[in-house]
């Protein structure tokens, strides 16, 4: 099982190309073995260099819609530079999520960019909220999305789709296939307020998310904190997923 660490848990600490260096030091030595970037400047000639010295590479991104929808060529080449293969879209916009006709549009429009990423061997993912789970037509956006593509891919988040009122392992198995990437974030209650959580300290049972995982071809088990970048130590944060990770799969 490869961990991979979303950069977008430590935002607010990878800012300057001296602090991100920093940062796939730090992770690398907790026993990451990828990241993912997503939430900080995007320079991919760094991402290039730095994969390279830390030897931590890079398996997935979140891109614009904008840039996905019209500038494909030049994230290809972009990716192309620093090794990465899966190109993500992090959420479509509010706007878009509450409309059902504009929902069926951008289905369109997706799957006709991650087939001409196909072709030249990148996979385009979509990475869900909670949103996604409200009905059009009898069923959800989400299902909308799954059931009228092919090419598309998938990120399931755990914490999302608990918030989603979902069981995870049986969307887990409706994604075989077509969910290498998956994002690992624990679901925690304060009174009725739900909160984000380093993996092993919320109610989501990993040993049966990640028995599902594996069952459906995750190569990459990604976590992300949110919340960890505003943590006094966000880098402990990191590291008690990880720990925990790498203990449930020795156990």
């Amino acid at each position: 099982m490869e961990i991979g660490f979303n950069l977008y848990s430590i935002r607010n600490q990878v800012q300057t190309a001296d602090q991100l260096r920093d940062a796939f030091v730090r992770l690398k030595g907790m026993g990451y073995e990828a990241v993912q970037f997503s939430g900080t400047n995007y320079d991919p000639e760094l991402l290039r260099t730095l994969s390279a010295e830390v030897a931590l590479p890079v398996v997935l991104t979140h891109m614009p819609l904008e840039r996905l929808l019209h500038d494909r060529d030049g994230l290809i080449r972009e990716h192309e530079r620093f090794g990465c293969r899966n190109i993500g879209l992090g959420m479509m916009p509010g706007e878009i999520a509450s409309d059902d006709e504009r929902v069926k549009k951008l289905t369109e429009e997706l799957e006709d960019c991650a087939v001409y990423l196909k072709k030249f061997g990148f996979t385009l993912y979509y990475h869900n909220h909670s949103f996604e789970f409200r009905h059009m037509a009898g069923q959800t956006v989400y299902d909308y999305l799954i059931e009228n593509t092919s090419a598309l891919c998938f990120v399931p988040d755990t914490y999302w789709l608990q918030h989603g009122g979902v069981n995870i392992v049986e969307y887990i198995h409706k994604l075989k296939g077509r969910c290498a990437c998956a994002h690992l974030k624990d679901y925690a209650m304060e009174g009725w307020t739900p909160r984000y959580a380093p993996v092993g300290e919320g109610n989501i049972d990993f040993v049966q998310v990640l028995k599902e995982l594996a069952a459906a071809g995750t190569r990459h088990y990604i976590v992300e904190q949110d919340n960890a970048t505003e943590s006094p130590d966000p880098f402990g944060e990191a590291y008690k997923s990880v720990s925990f990770l790498k203990k449930i799969q020795l156990g």
